[in-house]
C-alpha cells in the first residue's frame, strides 16, 4: 500500500501541463476609447452616433451626452447600476466636448491577429505584460485555454476556410465543447458576437479538444505552419518595425525580422522545458531587463530567441548560452539534455561600423568583406571536432552535435557577427584500428588474388581423375562434399610428377609419409560415411618432410554446415602450402 502511495505522489509531482490562458483584449464596449473616431469615449454634451449594422455595444460607464442616435438594427447592453444622463451643458472634466462622436468598431476583429490577444496567468487575471512570445504563438495554440472575459461585448471574425484548434473556450461566462460552440456561433445570439459568413465563403472549423499537454518538453503550437501562419503574418507584417541592426534574423514562427540571437537545439529524453527556462533566466538574464527571451517548441526542436532593439546585448547573451550548451554537450549533455545546437545572430547595430574581423576561441580569423571559407580541425583523444567557417554576410550560423564520446572536452568555434560557422564532431578512430583494418583488407585481397591465379594456372580445376592431373587437394575437398570415397590406391608415388606446374611438396615426400597420409584419408572416408565433419587439417612441411598431424571431427546436424566447415579447412591448407612454397 505504501509503495502505491509513493508511486502516485511521484506521478503527481512530475506531471507537466503546458499551455496558456489566451485572453481576448478587443471589445465593443462604450467606454473603450479605441472604439470612437475621436479617440475618446463620449462625455459632456457630445452627440453620440452608433451606425447601422453595428455589433452589440456594452455601456459599462456612467456618463452624460447631449443625444444618442441608435442604429436601425443593433443592440445596446446596459451594465447593472450604470447611470446615463443627457445634458446640453459642456463638462469641465471632458476635453473638447460638444462634438459628434461616432462609434467605429463596426467590423469584426480577426481571430488570427496577434494584436487581439494577450497571455494571462489564469482565467480571471489580466494580461501578463512580462510574457513574450512569437507572433504565431500569440494566437491561441491547440493546448491553450481561450478566455473572453465576461462583462464585455465582442465582435469576432473567425476568418474563412481554416481549421482552428484550442484546448477550451470560456465565452461570456460559459464553457463550450466543439458541438455547442458551433451551434452557438450559428445561432441568432451568436451572430451578434461572431461575424457571419457570406454564402460563397467556407466557414472555419473550431475544434475544442479538452486535452491539455502533459509533455515535459512542452507541445508544438503548430501555428507556424500554413495556412494559419500566412493569415497571421498578413495581419501583423504591416506593423513590423525596421530592425536597428545589420543583417537581422527571423525566428521560425515570427513575422518580423529581429536583432538578436536564435538558438535551435535538438533535445533528448529527459528534457524539461520549465527547467531550461529557469536555468537560463537565473544564469544569464538576471540583470538583462531589455532583452526579450522566448522559448518555443518547433517540431522536434527547442528554439531559443533573444532580442532587443539593436541586438547588441542579445547577441552577447546568445553566444554565452551557446557556449554553455556546447560545453554541456561535450560532457554528456546532462544539464540541458541537448544533443545538438545551432545559433544564428544578427549583425552589428546600424549606428556602429561592422567589425572588420572576427575571431573564434580556436584562434580562427576571417574577414567579413569578401566571401571566404576557412576550415579548422581540433583533434583531441578519442574524438575529432571539425569547425567549418563560411562567410556570406554578417549573419552567423553555428551548428554543434554530440557524438558517443560524452566525456571528451574539445575546443570549439565561438560565433560572432559577420560569419557563418558550422562545427560538427566526426567519429574518430584509433591508429591501431585503422592499421588493423588496412592490413586485414590487404591480406584478404592478396588471398583472393592467389586463389584466382591458382585457378588460372589449373591448380583449382576439378578434373575427372584427380591424381593424373595434379589436382590432389581440391578433389579431396570435392569428393568429401559429394560424400565419395577417395581411392587410396590412386595416391601418388614419391616420384610422381605434378603436371600442373605447381611444386607441391607432397610429391617429394617419403613413402612412410604417404602411408601415414593414406591412413588419414581412410579416416576421412569413414567419417564422411558417418556424416561427420572434418573441421581442420593441419599439415606441416619441413625439408620436404610431410606429416599428417591430426584430423578433428564434430557431430553435424546440418549438411550445409558440414560443407562450409570443410571449405574453411581447405582454405587453411592452401594458405599453409603457399607459406611453405615461399
Amino acid at each position: 500500500m505504501e509503495l502505491w502511495i509513493v508511486i502516485l505522489l511521484l506521478c503527481f509531482k512530475t506531471e507537466f501541463v503546458d499551455g496558456h490562458y489566451k485572453r481576448w483584449i478587443r471589445n465593443t464596449n462604450f467606454g473603450n476609447n479605441l472604439n470612437w473616431n475621436t479617440g475618446r469615449s463620449p462625455c459632456g454634451d457630445d452627440s453620440v452616433v452608433i451606425p447601422t449594422e453595428s455589433p452589440p455595444v456594452f455601456i459599462n460607464i456612467n456618463t452624460t451626452m447631449k443625444e444618442i442616435v441608435f442604429p436601425k438594427n443593433g443592440m445596446l447592453i446596459l451594465n447593472s447600476f450604470m447611470e446615463l444622463g443627457f445634458t446640453s451643458n459642456p463638462s469641465t472634466s471632458c476635453a473638447n466636448s460638444g462634438q459628434e462622436v461616432e462609434f467605429n468598431a463596426t467590423y469584426g476583429r480577426e481571430w488570427v491577429d496577434p494584436a487581439n490577444w494577450c497571455v494571462a496567468k489564469s482565467r480571471s487575471d489580466n494580461c501578463d505584460a512580462d510574457y513574450h512570445s512569437l507572433d504565431s504563438e500569440k494566437v491561441p495554440c491547440p493546448t491553450d485555454d481561450v478566455v473572453f472575459p465576461p462583462g464585455n461585448s465582442y465582435y469576432i471574425d473567425l476568418s474563412t476556410d481554416m481549421d482552428l484548434t484550442v484546448n477550451s473556450i470560456y465565452f461570456m461566462g460559459l464553457s463550450f465543447s466543439t458541438n455547442t460552440f458551433s451551434n452557438f456561433i450559428n445561432s441568432k445570439q451568436g451572430k451578434t458576437y461572431f461575424k457571419s459568413y457570406k454564402p460563397d465563403e467556407n466557414e472555419s472549423h473550431m475544434t475544442i479538444r479538452r486535452r491539455p499537454c502533459i509533455d515535459p518538453a512542452s507541445c508544438d503550437c503548430g501555428n507556424y505552419r500554413s495556412p494559419i501562419f500566412d493569415n497571421i503574418c498578413k495581419m501583423h507584417s504591416p506593423f513590423c518595425k525596421k530592425p536597428q541592426c545589420q543583417s537581422p534574423v527571423r525566428p521560425t514562427g515570427h513575422c518580423c525580422n529581429i536583432c538578436g540571437a536564435i538558438l535551435k537545439c535538438k533535445y533528448e529524453n529527459g528534457f524539461s522545458y520549465d527547467r531550461l527556462v529557469d536555468d537560463i533566466k537565473k544564469k544569464f538574464l538576471q540583470n538583462e531587463g531589455n532583452v526579450k527571451f522566448i522559448v518555443s517548441r518547433i517540431d522536434n526542436d527547442i528554439q531559443l530567441t533573444l532580442m532587443d532593439i539593436t541586438g547588441e546585448h542579445s547577441v552577447i547573451i546568445g553566444q554565452k548560452i551557446y557556449e554553455d550548451i556546447i560545453d554541456d554537450i561535450k560532457h554528456g549533455g546532462y544539464k540541458y539534455i541537448f544533443s545538438a545546437v545551432e545559433i544564428k545572430v544578427s549583425g552589428t547595430p546600424r549606428n556602429k561600423r561592422p567589425s572588420e574581423t572576427t575571431k573564434t576561441s580556436t584562434t580562427l580569423t576571417t574577414t567579413t568583406k569578401t566571401p571566404a571559407t576557412v576550415s579548422s580541425t581540433i583533434i583531441k583523444p578519442k574524438q575529432t571536432w571539425t569547425t567549418t567557417t563560411k562567410t556570406t554576410g554578417t549573419t552567423t550560423t553555428t551548428t554543434t552535435q554530440r557524438t558517443s564520446q560524452k566525456t571528451t572536452t574539445q575546443g570549439y568555434g565561438k560565433p560572432e557577427s559577420g560569419r557563418n560557422i558550422k562545427a560538427e564532431p566526426i567519429g574518430g578512430f584509433s591508429t591501431a584500428a585503422v592499421l588493423g583494418f588496412t592490413l586485414g583488407s590487404l591480406i584478404l585481397l592478396l588471398l583472393i588474388v592467389i586463389l584466382l591465379l591458382l585457378y588460372r594456372r589449373g591448380n583449382m580445376r576439378n578434373f575427372s581423375n584427380p591424381f593424373t592431373s595434379g589436382q590432389f587437394f581440391p578433389n579431396i575437398h570435392s569428393r568429401f562434399i559429394n560424400q565419395d570415397n577417395v581411392p587410396l590406391d590412386d595416391l601418388p608415388s614419391p616420384t610422381y610428377h605434378n603436371e600442373g606446374g605447381f611444386q607441391n611438396p607432397v610429391y617429394g615426400a617419403e613413402v612412410g609419409s604417404i602411408n601415414t597420409f593414406k591412413e588419414c584419408i581412410s579416416e576421412m572416408n569413414f567419417l564422411g560415411q558417418m556424416h561427420h565433419i572434418f573441421n581442420v587439417i593441419f599439415i606441416q612441411f619441413h625439408n620436404y618432410f610431410y606429416q599428417c598431424v591430426s584430423i578433428f571431427n564434430i557431430i553435424s546436424l546440418l549438411k550445409w554446415y558440414c560443407r562450409i566447415s570443410v571449405t574453411i579447412a581447405y582454405l587453411y591448407i592452401l594458405v599453409i602450402i603457399l607459406m611453405l612454397t615461399d
